[in-house]
């Protein structure tokens, strides 16, 4: 839960350029506020400005079914 307003960055990498993994901030119920771009094998990143009493969460989707060990790294301004 966001209690103040401003940006919130999620960067997604990964070492097995191989797989797709896609980075979305989420509501926590459903809805998508932000999704990095589909197809990219280098790394993913979402920018958002968020509101004061924003509930979000970041959700990681793995395309095929490969596993691989990844970063997430968020950064929230203040």
């Amino acid at each position: 839960m966001s209690t103040t307003a401003g940006v919130i960055s999620g960067r997604l990498t990964w070492q097995n350029l191989r797989i797709d993994l896609d980075l979305v901030l989420n509501d926590s119920v459903g809805t998508n506020y932000r999704q990095s771009i589909a197809a990219n094998r280098a790394g993913e990143a979402v920018d958002f400005f968020v509101n004061a009493g924003t509930r979000y969460i970041f959700i990681i989707y793995l395309r095929g079914v490969v596993s691989t060990t990844f970063t997430l790294a968020i950064e929230r301004s203040r």
